[in-house]
C-alpha cells in the first residue's frame, strides 16, 4: 500500500515536471524571450522554473482572490522584460545546439532520474515510518509549522502567519511578511490531490524546488563545458554543501556549529528550496554576462520569503552606490537597479500597509525599539546602537573566510592560484560584499529579533 503511494505520487511529480516545462516554453516562445537558447539544461532549468512560478502564482491568485504578495511578481517581471529590452540585453547567448549521442542521452536521463528518485526518496522518508510501513510526522518540527499554515492560508485565503493556534472561525484577518511561495505550492498540491499539506510538502515541493536547483548547477556548468552524467550527479551533492566548521577548537572563533549556514537536503534546511532556484537563476545570467537582468531577478527573493528583504534591498541600493564610485557598471544601469529596488521596496510596505490588521499587528509584531537598542532620538541612545552593533558585527567579516576556505581554496586550485580580477569577478565581488554586509549590519542592529 505505502509503496504504491509513493510510486504513483512520484510518476505525478514526473508529470508535473515535464508539465511545467511545456508552460515555461510557451510563456517564453510567446514573449519572445530568448533566455532559454544557451543550452540543454539552461532551457529545462528556466522553462520549469517559470511554470513552477506561474503555475504557484496562480493558484496563490485564485485562494486570495488577488490578496497575494506574490502578484508583484508581475511587476518584477515587468520591469526586468522592460528595462532588459531597453538596454538590448534579453538574450543570454545565441542558440546552441548540442547534439547527444544515444548512449550520452542514456547516462544522462539515468542520471537524472536517479537524482530525482534520490531526491524524491530523501524528503519522502521524513515522514514515512519504516517500521510499520506508515506515514508519519516530519523529522522536522518546522515543516510540521509549514504545513499548517499552508493549510491555513488556503483555507482563509489570507496570507497570515496570526492564525496558528486559532480556532477557524476566530482567524485573525489582515496579512503579515513570511515565505509564502512555498506555502502556496503546497497548498496547491494538497488541493489538486486532496492529499495533507504534510504529504504535498514532502512528495512534491522540497523535491521538485531540489530537482529544479540541481538543473540551475548543471546549467551553470553547461556554460563552460558539456555536462556528463558525472556532472548531474555533482551537482546533487552542492545541494549539500554548506560552510565548514572544521576546527576542533574554533568554538571561540566562530561562536556558531557546523550547521551555521543551512543548505536545502539538511534538516531544518528545507525552507530555503524556494529561495535556492532564483540565486542560481541569477547566477545563470550573470556568467553570460547580463548583469542587469542579473540584479534585478534578485528582486524576486524578497517577493519569495520576506526574511531576506532587508538585505537584498539594503544591499542593492549599496551595490548602487559601490557602482557609482566604483565604476562598476554604466550608470543608466545603476540608475535603473536603484529605481526597481525602491519601487518594490513602496509596492511592498503599500501592499502589507492596504491588508494589514492593526490588531492583530500591534500584538504579534514587536516594534522597532523592542528589537534593537534604540530608546529614541538622543546621543545615549545612538551611541548604544553603534556600540552593540560594532561589538555583535565586527568579528563576522573575519567568520566568513573561516567557514568558507576549504571552498575558497578549491576556487584556487582550480584556476591554478592565478585568479585573476576581471570586471565581471568585481561586479561579483562588489555585488556580494554589498548584500552580505547588509545581512550583517541588519542582523547585528536587530539583534534582539529572533528572525
Amino acid at each position: 500500500m505505502l509503496a504504491s503511494l509513493l510510486i504513483t505520487h512520484f510518476l505525478l511529480l514526473i508529470f508535473f515536471l515535464a508539465a511545467f516545462y511545456f508552460i515555461g516554453n510557451v510563456i517564453s516562445n510567446n514573449l519572445k524571450i530568448k533566455i532559454v537558447t544557451a543550452g540543454v539544461f539552461t532551457a529545462l532549468f528556466v522553462n520549469i522554473l517559470l511554470g513552477v512560478v506561474v503555475f504557484t502564482t496562480i493558484a496563490a491568485i485564485y485562494f486570495t482572490a488577488f490578496k497575494t504578495i506574490l502578484i508583484l511578481l508581475f511587476l518584477v517581471a515587468l520591469m526586468l522584460y522592460f528595462f532588459s529590452k531597453r538596454e538590448k540585453e534579453i538574450e543570454i547567448v545565441r542558440h546552441q545546439k548540442i547534439i547527444f549521442t544515444k548512449k550520452e542521452n542514456a547516462k544522462i536521463v539515468g542520471a537524472l532520474l536517479f537524482v530525482l528518485t534520490f531526491i524524491f526518496s530523501w524528503f519522502a522518508r521524513l515522514i514515512i515510518d519504516t517500521t510499520h510501513q506508515t506515514l508519519t510526522t516530519s523529522a522536522n518540527p518546522e515543516n510540521i509549522i509549514y504545513a499548517h499554515f499552508s493549510k491555513i492560508i488556503a483555507h482563509t485565503g489570507n496570507e497570515s502567519t496570526f492564525g496558528l493556534g486559532f480556532f477557524p472561525s476566530n482567524f485573525p484577518q489582515g496579512v503579515s511578511p513570511y515565505h509564502y511561495f512555498d506555502l502556496w505550492l503546497t497548498a496547491a498540491f494538497s488541493h489538486l490531490f486532496h492529499i495533507t499539506e504534510l504529504m504535498a510538502m514532502h512528495f512534491y515541493t522540497l523535491p521538485l524546488l531540489n530537482f529544479v536547483s540541481v538543473l540551475g548547477i548543471c546549467a551553470v556548468i553547461e556554460k563552460y563545458i558539456s555536462v556528463a552524467w558525472f556532472h548531474i550527479l555533482f551537482a546533487l551533492l552542492l545541494l549539500f554543501f554548506t560552510d565548514c566548521y572544521f576546527f576542533p577548537f574554533a568554538h571561540y572563533i566562530t561562536d556558531y556549529n557546523f550547521d551555521y549556514i543551512e543548505c536545502t537536503m539538511q534538516l531544518y534546511g528545507e525552507k530555503l528550496s524556494s529561495v535556492f532556484p532564483v540565486i542560481i537563476l541569477c547566477s545563470v545570467f550573470f556568467i553570460h554576462q547580463k548583469y542587469l537582468q542579473s540584479i534585478l531577478l534578485l528582486l524576486l527573493i524578497p517577493i519569495f520569503s520576506f526574511t531576506f528583504a532587508p538585505s537584498i534591498f539594503i544591499g542593492l541600493m549599496v551595490f548602487c552606490a559601490f557602482g557609482f564610485v566604483f565604476k562598476l557598471l554604466p550608470k543608466s544601469q545603476l540608475i535603473l537597479i536603484f529605481s526597481c529596488t525602491i519601487i518594490s521596496i513602496l509596492c511592498m510596505f503599500l501592499f502589507y500597509f492596504m491588508f494589514q490588521n492593526p490588531n492583530a499587528n500591534a500584538s504579534l509584531n514587536p516594534s522597532i525599539s523592542s528589537v534593537t537598542d534604540w530608546k529614541g532620538f538622543n546621543l545615549v541612545s545612538f551611541k548604544m546602537v553603534i556600540a552593540e552593533l560594532w561589538y555583535r558585527s565586527w568579528q563576522r567579516p573575519f567568520k566568513i573566510p573561516i567557514l568558507y576556505s576549504p571552498f575558497l581554496l578549491i576556487l584556487l586550485m582550480a584556476t591554478n592560484f592565478r585568479f585573476k580580477i576581471n570586471h565581471a569577478n568585481k561586479v561579483a565581488l562588489g555585488l556580494l560584499v554589498s548584500i552580505v554586509f547588509s545581512a550583517m549590519s541588519l542582523s547585528g542592529l536587530f539583534y534582539k529579533a529572533m528572525e
